[in-house]
């Protein structure tokens, strides 16, 4: 796959079906890891480190190629923009938010963002307004986080629990913001090159807000083995390879058919959360979840 510049003409389907796989699987897996690592690492320096090595990784490599600096000022803050969004916005959101709640249920409220597309897409001047189909699958959707949210309201022992439920459902919005953006700022030509200035940009902002937070203080002077095999694997396999595919994905092929990471992303976090880490597959857990995904499944199929 040649991550190197926009890509001008249909891909090859074989290389949409790689860059979906990858999402599918590791993005599928992504919240346990980020579980595992936030127990041992503070979240938003967790994620500043974790992008600032996967987008200095991808940026060293893009020069090593000869891939040019962005040549106008709106590329490059059109690259940071959707940085802060994608990446601070919506990781941070989702780093703060799975120290609160399980990895599957994470997943799960993250699957909302076609239903924010859809809110987006209808308010932006000259948008789409929503199919009836559409409408029916948003209120699915809406229904399933009510389910999702409503036994942690009330109780002032499940605040904490709210708060993170709260925080993914706007990383979920920030996502959409930053992919809509995606579709429509001026982006850098190379591909490789605006990616790595999002990871960039939003790893810096990830690590001025760890650090005016305090966290530095909870940075532990070991490292245990299962919490770094954690980390490396949000840096490599979900920075480098699935975000670099997401980017690529919504630039080279329809959006309805990338997203449709969304309702597989929640069925693959919800089974290994319940099998590697005993999280509890309860009845408004399993009521939810298939509402928002069959929401997902319904938008995107009008979408498309």
């Amino acid at each position: 796959m040649n991550l190197s510049s926009g890509s001008q003409t249909s891909p090859p389907m074989w290389k949409i079906a790689l860059a979906l796989g990858a999402l599918y699987l590791i993005w599928g897996a992504i919240y346990l890891a980020v579980r595992v690592a936030v127990h041992f690492w503070p979240p938003f320096l967790l994620m500043g480190a974790r992008f600032f090595l996967a987008g200095g990784l991808v940026l060293l490599w893009a020069r090593l190629r000869g891939t040019p600096w962005p040549a106008e000022r709106r590329e490059w803050l059109s690259a940071g923009a959707v940085g802060l969004l994608m990446v601070t916005g919506a990781n941070g959101g989702v780093a703060w938010g799975v120290e609160r709640v399980d990895s599957g249920l994470a997943a799960v409220l993250i699957a909302t963002v076609p239903l924010w597309l859809i809110v987006l897409e209808s308010l932006r001047p000259g948008g789409d307004r929503p199919h009836v189909s559409a409408l029916v699958g948003l209120g699915l959707g809406l229904v399933g986080v009510a389910v999702l949210v409503r036994p942690n309201v009330g109780v002032a022992e499940n605040v904490p629990v709210l708060l993170g439920q709260l925080a993914l459902l706007g990383a979920a919005l920030m996502w959409a913001l930053g992919s809509i953006g995606t579709r429509y700022f001026r982006m850098p030509s190379s591909f490789s090159m605006g990616t790595s200035l999002q990871m960039l940009v939003g790893g810096l902002f990830l690590s001025l807000i760890g650090l005016a937070k305090g966290e530095l203080g909870r940075v532990p002077h070991t490292v245990a083995l299962r919490p770094a095999l954690a980390f490396l694997f949000m840096a490599f396999f979900g920075s480098i390879v699935a975000y670099s595919a997401y980017q690529w994905l919504i630039r080279s092929t329809r959006p309805a058919l990338v997203a449709t990471y969304a309702y597989v992303n929640p069925v693959v976090a919800v089974l290994l959360g319940a099998l590697l880490a005993g999280e509890p597959l309860t009845s408004s857990v399993l009521l939810g979840s298939a509402l928002v995904i069959t929401s997902a499944f319904l938008i995107q199929r009008v979408r498309s």
